[in-house]
């Protein structure tokens, strides 16, 4: 059998969950049976990484006009002359662009992946109609969709009505290889001058009010005031990440609180993490536990979208109320009076993401799918 030509198509550029989804792709796909090209929407991490794993990205930019007759038309050229077998959509423009110029290229194989639901955008109700109008509208291209979690299946039978049957999900995996540190605890401590013996409590994510750093910076004021030898450690990029500083300076913690922006080896800071925070307001599933857990990390979450899905209450981590400071709070500091717990919640977390998360386990599921679409309509 020749080689499946598979055209992944993608909204983001950066390095969100969608974006981590389709480096594993870049990097542990079987060659021998699928033949990958990547549409992104600009020339930024993503297009770095996936050039990096020697791919050529075509660079087709989304996400400038929801209505562009010229975008249409690049990407339906670029679907003809690549000899597309399969699209594969990842996040809501692309879904958009990629369904309609993939049926009118005349592509027999339409996958979607939905990395995040409706109900996690701060979008107004408006707007919100609208998309779900629209994804509903393309969905009829589709011939499977792809959910990574429970909860945004959920959300896509309940608020897009679309039928459960054409939904499956798969939980994303995580490149664990490549969270392998490349320097050791002790020197990355140095590096962000942090005591050897102090311990770190940690969030990892794109500075925005989605992922609830606002109440992990509440919570620090009490937990530093109580404990001496703690320090907060906030990592990632985004457009709320200076006034959250400022917040950490009004509040009179900045000297314990240290912001590192962007890290390209995530694996150096979650090697000096030893309490992950991760009080989001909505997760359609939350890689970055996942990734943690890999470390033995104890973990402390809010209980929202698919966040449960990982995160057993007192089994593998510790559940508190969204938007809730004085609930995470209370949670930091029993897990720092109680350091057997903190091993046993890690070595929980550990052992469930082993085997299931593995880019092996998650590639031979999407395989399964691509060659059942592939043998139905050729």
């Amino acid at each position: 059998m020749e080689k499946i030509n598979i055209v992944h198509i993608i909204s983001g550029g950066g390095i969100g969950g969608g974006e981590k989804f389709l480096q594993i792709f870049a990097k542990y796909s079987d060659k021998e049976k699928i033949a990958l090209h990547f549409v992104v929407p600009e020339k930024g991490v993503l297009y770095e990484k996936l050039s990096f794993f020697g791919y050529k990205p075509k660079v087709i930019d989304i996400n400038k006009s929801l209505f562009s007759f010229e975008t249409f038309l690049r990407l339906k050229r670029y679907l003809i002359r690549s000899k597309t077998d399969i699209v594969h959509t990842h996040g809501a423009r692309a879904n958009y662009y990629g369904r309609i110029a993939a049926y009118f290229a005349k592509v027999p194989v339409i996958i979607s992946t939905i990395h995040n639901s409706i109900n996690d955008y701060p979008i107004n109700a408006l707007k919100k109609k609208f998309y779900i109008y629209i994804d509903r509208l393309t969905s009829s291209f589709v011939s499977e969709i792809v959910s990574v979690s429970n909860y945004i299946k959920e959300s896509l039978v309940n608020d897009y009505k679309i039928a459960e049957e054409k939904i499956t999900t798969i939980y994303p995996a995580v490149d664990f290889q490549s969270l392998l540190p490349d320097i050791t605890t002790s020197a990355m401590k140095k590096k962000l001058s942090i005591p050897e013996s102090s311990l770190v409590i940690g969030q990892i994510g794109r500075m925005t009010n989605q992922k609830g750093f606002e109440y992990s910076i509440l919570s620090a004021k009490k937990i530093i005031s109580q404990f001496n030898n703690v320090y907060f450690l906030f990592v990632g990029d985004g457009e709320l990440k200076k006034r959250l500083e400022e917040k950490c300076i009004s509040l009179g913690i900045k000297e314990k609180c240290i912001f590192t922006g962007f890290v390209d080896n995530v694996g150096n800071v979650y090697q000096i993490i030893d309490i992950l925070l991760m009080p989001s307001l909505s997760e359609g599933f939350p890689v970055t536990l996942i990734e943690a857990a890999f470390f033995e990390k104890p973990e402390i979450a809010a209980k929202v979208s698919g966040i449960p899905e990982f995160i057993k209450d007192g089994v593998n981590g510790i559940l508190i109320p969204p938007a809730d400071s004085r609930a995470l709070e209370a949670a930091i500091e029993k897990l720092i009076r109680n350091k057997d717990m903190r091993i046993r919640l890690g070595k929980e977390a550990k052992n469930r993401v082993s085997e299931l998360f593995s880019p092996a386990h998650m590639l031979k599921k999407y395989l399964n799918i691509y060659e059942k679409h592939i043998e139905k309509d050729f």
